[in-house]
């Protein structure tokens, strides 16, 4: 991918080109440590208030996918982090039974059992 555009722009490129089965089709582990680094790059590019939230789910979901434990270990935690109250709403109850042994933050962890919660419960 080149340099063109806004890191936000390259960000969501990015991520776009990356969800598709097509693009993984014979990449290699190493791959995917090179798109997840290039995205949190990106991410670290953009102004923390400009980060649309989707962007930050859309790249803990890859990270997720692509099996890159590691690196969620490494980066889960401080990415949710990022997120304002109304951008963990937009996480799924299934992205929270992921991310949770990831979390230690209690306050954080209430927030996940809070998604879970307005999800399932009547």
């Amino acid at each position: 991918m080149g340099n063109a555009g806004t890191p936000l722009i390259r960000l969501l490129c990015l991520l776009t080109e990356a969800d598709t089965t097509h693009v993984w089709h014979g990449a290699d582990h190493y791959s995917a440590v090179s798109v997840l680094t290039d995205a949190l790059a990106l991410i670290h590019q953009i102004p923390p208030e400009s980060r649309p939230p989707h962007a930050i789910i859309a790249t803990l979901r890859l990270a997720h996918d692509l099996a890159a434990h590691g690196w969620l270990d490494d980066h889960g935690e401080p990415l949710l982090q990022t997120l304002t109250h109304e951008g963990l709403h937009r996480l799924r109850p299934t992205d929270v039974e992921w991310l949770r042994p990831l979390v230690g933050d209690e306050t954080l962890l209430a927030e996940l059992e809070l998604i879970t919660h307005r999800w399932r419960e009547p």
